[in-house]
């Protein structure tokens, strides 16, 4: 075991690609050299909330927080996805072959095609 120069809370970890995502306090971050140095995904993500999950569907990345994002380009930037949706920290996402699941924080859970 070795520190990491990580000094936010990490709520969620998850590998994509060759690229490890820590979602958190203040947004995400990415390593690409194995947890050697992180950086800041340059983010459309404008409110405090964490980020309390990540899924993978094909070449998208999805992240749950106060709503959900996608990001098409390896989480250089987000886009929102939260038509329908109510103004909920989300803290669970899932993704099948044609839906996308969230849970928010006290239980509730929505769907919505891919």
């Amino acid at each position: 075991w070795r520190p990491t120069n990580v000094t936010r809370q990490v709520y969620t970890l998850k590998v994509i690609g060759s690229a490890i995502f820590a979602g958190g306090e203040g947004g995400v971050l990415i390593s690409k050299d194995n947890g050697r140095s992180w950086a800041p995904s340059v983010t459309s993500l404008k409110n405090p909330y964490p980020v309390e999950a990540f899924a993978v569907k094909g070449d998208r990345i999805y992240l749950a927080q106060q709503g959900v994002y996608v990001s098409i380009d390896g989480g250089r930037s987000w886009a929102p996805i939260n038509d329908g949706l109510p103004d909920l920290r989300m803290v669970g996402l899932v993704v099948n072959d044609t839906n996308i699941f969230v849970r928010t924080y006290h239980g509730w859970l929505f769907t919505r095609r891919l």
